[in-house]
């Protein structure tokens, strides 16, 4: 046998390792006259060697040869590709015929109010995304392995991969982009890409062809991950419709159909308070409620859905069924704040036996189905959002009170 070590920017040494030359036996372990005999110990083996370039012949011991001289089958990585789920930052699935599928993580704000804005959050387009989904599907990748013989492919020909669906032409891509994560204040490391080539799915064997791109070796997976990959980007969507990690809710306008609309507008609490002062600007202008303004500010800007109804909603369904045709509500949301667009929040009919309305935003799209809770905030109207208190002042401050009756009598 030859063991060849290459040293960075040396010459390779090879060490020459022949037949046993002797075997040393392990001295016998000490009697005890109360316990039955040991078994014996294994001997010592040595074996002859030499150095390619010396003559000399001298012996080693032969116990960690097996470690160097190993079946090159067991030092295979059956991991198709090694990194964390925590850093991946993108992941795109490309399959023939279909729409792209696009998820991009953007990190949280370490300043915002909300411990949820603070942490990292999954988009799907321009919307929230579902971060287990997303997560489980990132953690599935990691996990695929092919073991065994029977599940590797090496150097498949183009034939080999045509039979396997794996030409590059036809195959499903998915690609992930993973960023090593350094220290705070440390220099960002170059991020990597990872390219899997998604193939044929065998019913019979439920092995799935996958071959990572730059790598000369086809795998036959679990297919588990199959659905998991087939998976349209409506399934990622995430029940969060706005993102407040950087933008905030300042002002909203509430049109109703039929009855009177009103609008809020909140500014910044002098320092070190924190937070907005709301007030009706709509029908008039006058000081709302802090609480109940504050908590109408907040349900709108954090408002999840409940479900999503029918994403290509048919003309006479947005009328009769759904009443978005013309809204009861519409709500005009104004953000501020990185990224912050105009967006409109419409709401329409109840949905039979569930606490709970239609809606869409913008006036397309997916109609969504949203508490009950959140519209009969809006519909309490302006009144709802007076402050129940009409004056504060302290009775030290009052000189004289005059109570003036309906028979025009008068009390002081």
């Amino acid at each position: 046998a030859k063991v060849t070590v290459t040293r960075t920017g040396g010459t390779p040494v090879v060490l020459q390792v022949g037949n046993v030359s002797r075997v040393v036996e392990a001295p016998p372990p000490p009697i005890d006259p109360f316990s039955p005999p040991p078994p014996p110990k294994p001997g010592e083996t040595f074996r002859y060697a030499k150095l390619a370039v010396n003559p000399l012949v001298f012996e080693i011991r032969a116990d960690k040869l097996a470690d160097l001289i190993a079946d090159p089958e067991s030092l295979r990585d059956p991991s198709l590709a090694r990194f964390e789920t925590a850093n991946v930052t993108e992941l795109a699935i490309a399959a023939k015929g279909k729409p792209l599928v696009k998820l991009l993580r953007k990190k949280g704000n370490k300043n915002a109010d909300k411990e949820d804005d603070r942490k990292d959050r999954w988009f799907v387009g321009d919307l929230l995304a579902d971060d287990a989904k997303v997560t489980e599907l990132i953690d599935a990748l990691a996990k695929l392995d092919a073991k065994g013989k029977e599940n590797l492919v090496d150097a498949p020909d183009a034939a080999k991969l045509k039979e396997l669906s794996l030409d590059p032409a036809d195959a499903t891509k998915v690609t992930l982009t993973v960023q090593p994560r350094v220290a705070d204040g440390e220099s960002p490391l170059p991020a990597r890409t990872i390219e899997y080539l998604v193939g044929k799915d065998d019913p019979a064997t439920k092995k799935l062809a996958v071959q990572v791109a730059g790598w000369p070796r086809a795998n036959l997976v679990d297919d588990a991950v199959a659905k998991l990959i087939d998976r349209p980007a409506l399934v990622y969507r995430g029940r969060r419709l706005f993102d407040t990690a950087e933008a905030k809710l300042e002002s909203l306008a509430v049109t109703a159909n039929p009855g009177d609309g009103f609008a809020l507008r909140g500014t910044p609490k002098p320092a070190p308070a924190v937070g907005l002062d709301w007030k009706l600007t709509k029908p008039v202008a006058t000081d709302a409620d802090p609480a109940k303004a504050e908590q109408l500010a907040n349900d709108l800007s954090r408002l999840e859905v409940s479900e999503y109804v029918d994403d290509a909603p048919k003309p006479e369904d947005l009328d009769a069924k759904y009443g978005l045709a013309k809204p009861r509500f519409a709500v005009d949301l104004g953000f501020t704040g990185p990224g912050a667009k105009p967006t409109k929040l419409e709401i329409g009919n109840a949905v039979a036996g569930k606490p709970e309305a239609y809606a869409r935003l913008n006036g397309a799209g997916s109609v969504f189905a949203i508490p009950k809770s959140v519209v009969d905030e809006i519909a309490g109207g302006s009144l709802a959002l007076l402050p129940q208190q009409l004056w504060s002042v302290t009775t030290d401050k009052i000189a004289s009170i005059e109570i003036r009756r309906g028979d025009g009598g008068t009390d002081n």
